[in-house]
């Protein structure tokens, strides 16, 4: 088999990956596991998960929930019970009676049955959940607990408040990890920006909740750097932000009300201005990152996840989304030097695009899941940038990593997670010297 054929299974085997993180793949036992509609005009959202052999399996209920609310399914599952109940046992009526009074009509639950289908399917009996979806909201909120919550310092700008007392000291280099990262992932970035012995550059790297509301990230952002410039008030600050870093930085110094005033020169690194299409697939960013890293915490799976935040960026991240569109609406700060570095050297070229595509059509026939979800699927079949090399770094496309006003815009050869390596790559180091080259233009 060809390289560029390999290329494509692997990628098939990760959208099928993505397709059961949704849905169980498809048997003539099981049935699908759950569907998922949302009704904008009353602003619910439905989630019908059939019976299996009578039974609901309650992680196909949290499963769907997760789906629905664009949560972390970590969170969801470690708050659903474990195992199935008999949706055709007296105890079922009574459970979910109990379930809809302590949920209060922000959700209904409820056995229905589906009707045979026009293939010669049998009818099933199924459960199905209504829910408000600013219950979802609340719940998010209330789960999250917000940034005061007794985890929240961990979060923000540590700061070396007597380095920055010796004189040369004045220039500091903030580093904004991206979606699903943290500070320690930009440690060869940091390496190698200390290791310049620019006298009057320090590096420090800024921790924030990695999946929650932007907003809520660039408010932390904003705060950490207004309490620097009350310390102290000659420092410069540059930011070089990573991925959606980039956005955290511009909501917080492109807002009148948050922008710290200390902030001269901002470095975007591969920024999904317009969003990213991996936002649109069920699990897509939360994929990327376990096959990226596995935990390296002893907390339960859940703490990390209320911890990390609860998906909410996901929603920011899409091409459209209402966050991006007021973000995009503000002009650039005045007082700040923008760059923008984007890469393109995705994995598969153009032609194994095309294969992709081809081999998504034939296995949305195969798999009533993949149909069920595929309309999640479509922006990426329609517009494959993000994959497509000479056009995207596996998750940002160049043409949604622009941003009108600024100027200084470049493309180098690297893939999206290249700046959380050790840099040693021919691109890595292309990418290494025109971040340092702009640091350079405003000592």
């Amino acid at each position: 088999m060809s390289p560029s054929g390999c290329q494509v299974l692997r990628v098939v085997a990760v959208v099928l990956c993505l397709a059961r993180s949704a849905a169980a793949e498809e048997s003539p036992s099981q049935g699908e596991a759950f569907t998922v509609s949302h009704d904008e005009n009353a602003d619910t959202v439905t989630i019908l998960v059939p019976a299996r052999n009578g039974r609901v399996d309650w992680k196909d209920v949290a499963a769907g929930l997760s789906e629905a609310a664009d949560l972390n399914g970590e969170a969801v599952s470690g708050l659903i019970p474990k195992g199935s109940f008999d949706l055709e046992s007296s105890k079922a009526w009574f459970t979910l009676f109990g379930i809809n009074a302590a949920v209060r009509g922000k959700a209904t639950l409820r056995i229905t049955r589906i009707e045979a289908g026009p293939n010669g399917e049998e009818s099933q009996l199924a459960l199905k959940i209504v829910v408000e979806k600013e219950a979802f909201r609340d719940a998010k909120a209330g789960l999250r607990g917000g940034l005061n919550s007794t985890d929240s310092d961990q979060w923000g700008l540590k700061f070396d408040g007597e380095e920055l007392k010796q004189p040369h000291r004045k220039r500091i280099v903030v580093l904004v990890h991206g979606y699903n990262s943290r500070p320690e992932k930009l440690a060869g970035l940091k390496s190698a920006l200390q290791a310049t012995e620019d006298p009057h550059r320090v590096v420090w790297g800024f921790r924030y909740p990695n999946d929650g509301p932007v907003r809520d990230s660039a408010q932390l952002l904003a705060s950490e750097l207004t309490r620097l410039r009350k310390a102290h008030p000659d420092a410069r600050v540059a930011i070089v932000a990573h991925s959606m870093g980039g956005l955290v930085a511009r909501t917080a110094i492109e807002d009148a009300e948050r922008d710290p005033g200390n902030v001269e020169q901002l470095i975007m690194v591969a920024p999904p201005n317009l969003g990213s299409q991996l936002a649109f697939l069920p699990g897509g960013f939360d994929l990327l990152e376990h096959l990226a890293k596995k935990r390296d915490t002893d907390v339960s799976k859940l703490t990390a996840s209320l911890a990390d935040g609860l998906n909410e960026a996901r929603g920011d991240l899409r091409p459209g989304s209402e966050f991006l569109t007021e973000l995009n609406a503000r002009p650039r700060n005045p007082r700040v030097a923008y760059s923008i570095i984007l890469g393109n050297d995705a994995a598969l070229s153009p032609e194994s695009v095309a294969e992709l595509t081809q081999l998504l059509e034939w296995a949305q026939k195969k798999s009533k899941t993949l149909q069920i979800i595929g309309p999640r699927f479509d922006p990426i079949v329609n517009d494959p940038s993000e994959f497509t090399r000479g056009e995207g770094d596996g998750v940002v496309a160049v043409e949604r990593g622009r941003l009108a006003g600024v100027k200084d815009t470049i493309v180098l050869p690297f893939r999206h997670h290249a700046i959380t390596g050790t840099l040693e790559g021919e691109g890595e180091q292309k990418l290494l010297r025109a971040i340092i080259e702009r640091l350079d233009r405003s000592e």
